[in-house]
């Protein structure tokens, strides 16, 4: 954009002054201001996430969802990095194999401060009550590391698994279901908009 000023300063250097300015400036101010409002975007997109009504258009089956798309956290790119991917994914092929359903609810109104029953529900692959599990819900705020807590569940009725939590501050956070049974273990995990009041 300095090149553009200068050049349309210098350009328009004459002596009666009734000389319009030449066309280059004007294209190269247009082009470079319409790259810094571009990187802004991107930025924004980078550490916020997509709009809501972009995210419902572009990404697929998120009509009517909650749909996390911002980018929080720093990823690893060394051996380990490959390691825990594969992980990830022998614990997905596993939660596949045992064919549970582990639903989580009492999140669709949740704002700070204030206590909310959370149930979660489980079943097994033949949708029988999933009885005598051990299940944790984890609470973990986005960007902010320090801010998670670990909250034991009571089971209530066969297959259901309930406690009061409450959510210490406002803004984006993960909740993570944890039912274990034996040696079988089951992780959801639900993305939560802690409203200020």
């Amino acid at each position: 954009i300095a090149a553009a000023v200068v050049l349309s300063i210098v350009g328009n250097r004459n002596k009666n002054g009734s000389e319009k300015l030449h066309w280059a400036p004007f294209v190269m101010i247009v082009f470079f201001s319409g790259l810094a409002v571009l990187m802004a975007i991107f930025m924004l997109v980078a550490t916020r996430g997509l709009p809501t009504f972009v995210a419902s258009k572009f990404m697929p089956n998120a009509t009517g969802k909650l749909v996390h798309t911002g980018f929080s956290v720093v990823i690893e790119h060394d051996e380990n990095a490959a390691k825990a991917v594969s992980q990830h994914l022998d614990t997905l092929v596993k939660q596949r194999s045992l064919g549970w359903l582990v639903d989580i609810g009492g999140l669709q109104r949740v704002a700070a401060n204030q206590q909310v029953v959370v149930e979660i529900t489980t079943l097994d692959r033949d949708h029988t009550p999933l009885r005598d599990a051990s299940v944790t819900v984890t609470l973990q705020q986005l960007a902010v590391s320090s801010n998670h807590y670990d909250i034991a569940m009571a089971e209530t009725a066969p297959g259901a698994y309930r406690n009061a939590i409450s959510f210490n501050h406002a803004g984006h956070w993960i909740v993570t279901a944890t039912v274990v049974r034996g040696a079988d273990k089951y992780q959801v995990m639900q993305d939560v908009i802690v409203s200020k009041d």
